[in-house]
């Protein structure tokens, strides 16, 4: 489903008013809503796709928990690299891989090592740059000090994947 599509409006229409629908005082019932309508948009994209978000967020989400608790200068260091290098990892693999296999192949071949290239067949999933970025500027926000963690996940996982 495109942005641009009609199915995409009559979604997101959808999605709004039973948002608004749902709102109480407590707020968990229309985040878990949207949560749900989140992860439903990014399944129609391809199932598999909404693991590798729900990873993404939950390493971000306990990572920036733990960076919040944390006095140590050091330890909060350790932390910011782990979400970086996770979160830049899964952007390398599944949207620059197959590139620099397939150039290192070619080289190696030029100086005559024959090597097949290792190719992920892997699809790019759907905004994963900007889910990956959102996820990220979150955690070295806390890092920085300039927010406080969150405690509520499901507001988290909600902010993240929100379509």
């Amino acid at each position: 489903m495109f942005f641009t599509s009609g199915k995409y409006m009559i979604f997101l229409a959808v999605v709004f008013f039973t948002y608004w629908l749902l709102a109480t005082p407590r707020r968990r019932v229309p985040v878990l809503f949207l949560l749900l309508a989140s992860y439903y948009f990014y399944a129609l994209w391809n199932p598999k796709f909404v693991a590798l978000l729900f990873l993404i967020s939950t390493v971000d989400y306990l990572t920036a928990r733990a960076i919040g608790r944390s006095e140590s200068a050091g330890r909060r260091k350790l932390l910011i690299v782990v979400s970086i290098l996770t979160d830049i990892g899964a952007l390398f693999t599944f949207k620059y891989f197959n590139f620099f296999s397939g150039s290192l192949t070619e080289l190696l071949n030029k100086f005559g090592w024959h090597a097949s290239p290792l190719l992920l067949n892997v699809i790019w999933p759907l905004g994963l740059s900007f889910l990956t970025f959102r996820s990220l500027s979150y955690v070295i926000d806390v890092y920085r000090k300039t927010l406080e963690p969150t405690d509520r996940y499901f507001d988290y996982l909600a902010f993240v994947s929100f379509f």
